[in-house]
Parts: C-alpha cells; sequence; structure tokens
C-alpha cells in the first residue's frame, strides 16, 4: 500500500524545518536544500573555481546542516556564512587565490584572483562605491545582516541591489524612501532576517507600494548569482549527505591468471558464471569440480587458423584426444553410412516434365490469340 502520511515541508516556516531537521527527517534535509541552494551555490562559486571543488564544498556544509541544524539563526544566513567559512580555510591551505575579484576585499590575505576578463556581476560591482560593495558583499558572501554591518549599512545594501538590478523595462522609476518604514527589507531578501522577525517582514513587503521595490532586489540578486546548480549535483550532495559518507572508491580489479595451453573448454551444459569476492568475473568449474581458467586468446586464434587450412569435405575436429587413425575410422564410417541410407530422394519423371512444358506452350499461344484479336478489333 502507498504511504501518503509522509510529512510535507514545502509549507512551513524556516524554525519549523529546523526543528524537522533536529528529528533527522530527511525530507526536511531535502526542503532545506531546496531552499537555499540558489545562495549556497552562488556563494561558493564566487570563492572556488572548479566544479569538483564547489561539490565538495556544498556536501560538507549540508553534512553540517544535517549533524547540527543552527539553532536562532536565519537558515539562508546560516547557509551562506558556513559557506565562506570552509570555503576562506581551503584557499587558505592552498595559497589560492578566490574565484571572483571582488572577494579579495573581504579576503585580503590571500593572492589576487588573476584578472582576465570580468564578467556582468563583476563589472556591476566594479561600478559600485566602497561602501555599496563591501555592504554587499559582507551580506551575500559572507552571510552578515547589514543590520550588523553598522549605521548606513541597510540603505547601502538596498542601493548596491538596485544598481546591479538596473531599470526594469518600460518600469517606473523606484523610490526606496517609500519603504523606509519596513526595516530590514534587503536582508530579509537574502534571507539573513531570524526567523522570528522574518514573518513581519514578509507581511510589510506585501504592500503594494513595497512589491515593486521587493522585485528589483530580488532581481540584483539575481544578477549576481548567476545560473543555480544542476539537478544532478543535488542528488549526488543529498545521497552522500544521507548515507554519512562519501561513496567508496572501487579498487581496480586483478588481472586474470592465464591457463596453459590445450585446457578443455567446458561444455554448453556447464556455462555459468560468477563473481568473486574481489568482484572478477570467474570461470565457470570444470567438471572434476575444480575452478576452470580462462583459455589464452593466443590458443583460440591458433585454432581457428587450423581449420581454416583443413580441406572442406572433410569434417572438422576439434577434440586434441584423437590420433590419426581414429580420424579416419570416423570418416570411413561415415562414408559407409549415406551408402548404406536407404533413402533415395524422388526424382521427377520424363512424362510429367513433357506435361508441364505442353501446358506452359497452350497458354502462351492462347495469350498471343487474344492479343491478336484485340489489335485487329481496335484498327476496324
Amino acid at each position: 500500500m502507498l504511504r501518503t502520511d509522509l510529512p510535507d515541508h514545502r509549507r512551513a516556516s524556516d524554525a519549523e524545518l529546523v526543528a524537522a531537521l533536529r528529528e533527522r527527517d530527511p525530507l526536511a534535509l531535502a526542503e532545506a536544500y531546496h531552499r537555499t541552494i540558489p545562495a549556497a551555490h552562488a556563494t561558493a562559486r564566487r570563492l572556488l573555481s572548479g566544479s569538483p571543488e564547489v561539490e565538495a564544498l556544498l556536501r560538507a556544509v549540508y553534512d553540517t546542516l544535517w549533524s547540527d541544524p543552527p539553532a536562532d539563526a536565519a537558515l539562508e544566513g546560516w547557509i551562506r556564512a558556513r559557506c565562506f567559512e570552509l570555503a576562506a580555510e581551503d584557499l587558505r591551505e592552498r595559497d589560492a587565490a578566490p574565484a571572483s575579484p571582488s572577494l579579495t576585499t573581504l579576503l585580503p590575505e590571500l593572492p589576487r584572483s588573476e584578472i582576465r576578463y570580468l564578467d556582468a556581476a563583476e563589472r556591476a560591482l566594479a561600478e559600485l562605491d566602497d561602501t555599496q560593495r563591501r555592504a554587499l558583499l559582507l551580506a551575500h558572501d559572507k552571510g552578515v545582516p547589514a543590520a550588523e554591518q553598522g549605521d548606513g549599512a541597510e540603505r547601502a545594501l538596498t542601493a548596491a541591489l538596485l544598481a546591479l538590478a538596473g531599470p526594469e523595462p518600460g518600469g517606473e522609476q523606484l523610490d526606496p524612501s517609500s519603504c523606509e518604514d519596513v526595516p530590514l527589507l534587503a536582508d530579509w531578501v537574502l534571507g539573513l532576517v531570524p526567523p522570528g522577525k522574518a514573518s513581519q517582514v514578509s507581511e510589510a513587503a506585501a504592500r503594494p507600494e513595497c512589491s515593486a521595490l521587493v522585485k528589483a532586489l530580488r532581481r540584483g540578486r539575481r544578477r549576481l548569482e548567476g545560473l543555480p546548480p544542476t539537478p544532478d549535483m543535488g542528488q549526488r550532495v543529498l545521497v552522500v549527505v544521507l548515507a554519512g559518507a562519501p561513496a567508496p572508491v572501487p579498487a581496480p580489479a586483478p588481472a586474470a591468471t592465464p591457463s596453459p595451453a590445450g585446457a578443455s573448454a567446458v561444455g554448453a551444459a556447464g556455462m555459468t558464471s560468477a563473481l568473486d569476492d574481489t568482484g572478477d568475473l570467474t570461470p565457470p568449474p570444470s567438471p572434476d569440480g575444480e575452478a576452470g581458467q580462462r583459455r589464452p586468446p593466443g590458443d583460440i586464434y591458433a585454432e581457428l587458423a587450423e581449420l581454416d587450412d583443413e580441406p572442406r569435405d572433410q569434417p572438422l575436429v576439434l577434440s586434441d584426444d584423437e590420433d590419426d587413425d581414429q580420424v579416419a575410422a570416423r570418416a570411413a564410417s561415415a562414408t559407409s553410412d549415406d551408402a548404406d541410407d536407404p533413402y533415395d530422394p524422388p526424382r521427377r519423371s520424363v512424362g510429367g516434365r513433357v506435361v508441364i512444358w505442353l501446358l506452359g506452350t497452350l497458354f502462351m499461344l492462347a495469350g498471343i490469340a487474344a492479343g491478336l484479336y484485340l489489335g485487329l478489333t481496335l484498327l476496324r
């Protein structure tokens, strides 16, 4: 019977989702991954340049989330902070530069990125003033809310996101001051507001005068984050985290020991095989109970060459145990059996062939006569 009583966390709040994570509900981990993977993947890609490193970082972050969920922190903000912490630690161990040149502001002790070209997001970040750029980097990449950055940081973060979003085609000019009475709006768009305050900001953001501003702030966030991860990466991350250990690397199978020349082949009735403890395909057992051995390819090719050299009117000999006298005796016996065979295929009589020839001639003459009659009729 199909189970329909499984919990559904798609409409749960972050606080309820974290509580389910503490109860070790795997569906809660899947929902938390779905909600936070755009932020985690964007932060990882801005710090690490290789896809294997990005996937390894995501596995480590969500493994920590599964084993030790946050207490009262915002879920997405916790994910951003954890990604930055682990990625920065990895870069320091390798003495490597961050993938995005703008992150050298937060990691001045690391080598500077080799700037070959700047993508659209990096060019937009370069056009911001220092206050706006720092507020955006701290919030988006390090998970530090603007409310904890100091005075003026919230306004700088809002201006930075709007600058990245740009004007909407055909839209009206936005006035951020119309929603100044809504605190933490930019933090809420980046998922940095704690669960206790997030519901209040969500209700205020639904006001008509603030909905257009929220839409623009989200557009600026998407421009910085780029494309989401592929679904197969999410499947691998969740499977490894829930399994509790990385996937083992299979050891190479040992090479098969070739058998000596002249080893007897196994009959068709015994054509079975099995996998041994090492995962190698073993030959079937021989009739005497011992394990068989593989025949070297060279012996097979030599045997086929010998068969090609034998006369085609002689019976093929596949056994090495018969001598020449036994082969000759078997061939003579086959010839004598053919001579004594009383069966004689039926032969067609001469009279039958004559009758068939006459019938064919009559049909041909009838056809010619019919053609002449039709021709003369048309000429009249």
